[in-house]
């Protein structure tokens, strides 16, 4: 395939891939993809359709659900950093709401909202500043520390969550399971091999394993790498020509962008990657890929919209015309797309309204919040 590397062994000389070591409890430990995808969908939240959560003066920038719970994280756009505000209320804040009662509480404050965020049946997973993985009992009772050298967001689907982080001369990817029925994964990879170095920036988990974008530079190169739950050897792709290939979620597998090659799509199961049709250059903004279904965002202005697509078919799913009626503004609005998270049903999305003149000079004056959910699946 021209401008990809050779999968598996063929992309790397040898010896490189001595760098990486798996976990022997990898293999079968997680479930068939099959398997997983109807466990995920079973504990996929039923959430109405529309504005969920409404702020001022910060925006959504993370949003989260599973069968009981709403989870989300405020921040300002354009605030300082978390060591100089003045006040907790400047501080970006995991708030958590009882899906049956309503009761809403403040879990955390001073997290990072930019590292993800993730709701299981027992657990909301959240990141600090320091770089600390935290998981924290729904309710704030219990935390625990999964993570002290987070390198990249997290990544969740139904019950599992996984995260990057160091470890001494290595890196490693660690695939949990918060219900605590199955061991972890735990995918290991020497940071530097053959006079080079590399960093990972991002990890996704699809239906059958976790997909790892490992970055390099000096030359210009780097690799998608995956792990099926079922095989306990990872493969790999090379990505010449660039530092630091997007990698979006999928169910299916690895989605990821070449630079100035376009989306290429290598799902579990098959052996090389492909193109998709999306634009190349410049880019279309994939979101993810889930069950059949393409999420993209658009841009008109400082208006952004989410659109799927479905069998070809192309619908927005949400409205600016609905968000800007909830801030019943007078002035031009700008609706700023700040998170996006699928639950196995539905869309969730976070958002920041803010008027135009402020957007411009960037400013969180007169800002808003809100978290929206949309019904996808027909």
């Amino acid at each position: 395939m021209k401008g990809v590397g050779r999968s598996s062994e063929g992309a790397f000389p040898r010896g490189v891939l001595r760098a990486f070591a798996v976990s022997a409890l990898a293999a079968a430990c997680l479930g068939a993809g099959g398997v997983a995808e109807a466990r995920s969908r079973a504990h996929a939240p039923s959430l109405r359709p529309g504005p969920l959560v409404v702020v001022k003066g910060k925006a959504i920038q993370a949003v989260a659900a599973d069968r009981n719970h709403l989870v989300w994280e405020t921040a300002p756009l354009e605030g300082g950093d978390h060591d100089t505000r003045e006040a907790d209320k400047e501080a970006p804040a995991l708030v958590e709401r009882r899906l049956d009662t309503g009761a809403t509480r403040v879990l955390a404050t001073n997290v990072e909202p930019h590292y993800g965020l993730a709701s299981t049946a027992n657990w909301v997973v959240y990141a600090l500043p320091d770089r600390r993985l935290i998981a924290v009992a729904h309710g704030g009772s219990r935390r625990i520390v999964l993570s002290t050298s987070l390198l990249a967001p997290l990544a969740a689907r139904g019950e599992l969550v996984a995260w990057a982080e160091r470890d001494g001369d290595r890196d490693r990817v660690v695939v949990r399971d918060m219900s605590g029925r199955r061991p972890a994964v735990i995918l290991r990879m020497k940071r530097c091999e053959l006079r080079r170095c590399y960093q990972i920036e991002a990890v996704t988990l699809a239906e059958r394993g976790v997909v790892v974008a490992r970055d390099g530079t000096d030359p210009d190169g780097s690799f998608i790498v995956r792990l099926a739950f079922s095989d306990r050897t990872p493969t790999q792709v090379a990505v010449p020509d660039d530092p630091q290939p997007d990698l979006v979620p999928s169910s299916a597998g690895a989605l990821y962008y070449a630079l100035g090659r376009g989306w290429y799509r290598w799902d579990f199961g098959e052996a090389r990657p492909h193109r998709t049709g999306f634009a190349a250059n410049p880019p279309a903004t994939l979101l993810g890929y889930e069950q059949g279904i393409w999420f993209l965002a658009t841009q008109n202005g400082c208006t952004s919209t989410v659109v799927a697509v479905d069998r070809g078919r192309r619908r927005a799913i949400t409205s600016a015309q609905e968000l800007r009626a909830l801030d019943r503004a007078t002035s031009e609005l700008c609706v700023t797309l700040a998170a996006f998270n699928w639950t196995g049903r539905q869309v969730l999305t976070g958002w920041a309204l803010s008027p135009q003149v402020f957007f411009d000079a960037h400013s969180d004056f007169e800002l808003a919040g809100v978290a929206l959910g949309s019904d996808v699946l027909r």
